[in-house]
């Protein structure tokens, strides 16, 4: 997982897998990180964004609410 940054999100964790397992662990992990540090802001949600089938990015996001979690499929 790598800590990155982006034009949607403010701080944002990559997860990439090999297998529905690995991307299960990695996204709880990532989401309880970004909880963690949403909490302490108290004003950003978390976006859950899917970029391809092995490629996650969990962020903190201004387009959701605070105490949120909402999920985006941008796979082509």
């Amino acid at each position: 997982m790598n800590l990155i940054a982006d034009a949607e999100t403010t701080l944002s964790i990559d997860v990439v897998a090999q297998d529905r397992e690995s991307m299960d662990r990695g996204l709880n992990a990532a989401v309880e990180q970004m909880t963690e540090v949403a909490v302490r802001l108290a004003t950003h949600g978390i976006l859950v964004t899917r970029l391809d089938d092995r490629l996650c990015r969990v962020g903190l996001s201004e387009l959701v609410p605070f105490g949120y979690t909402e999920q985006r499929d941008c796979r082509t």
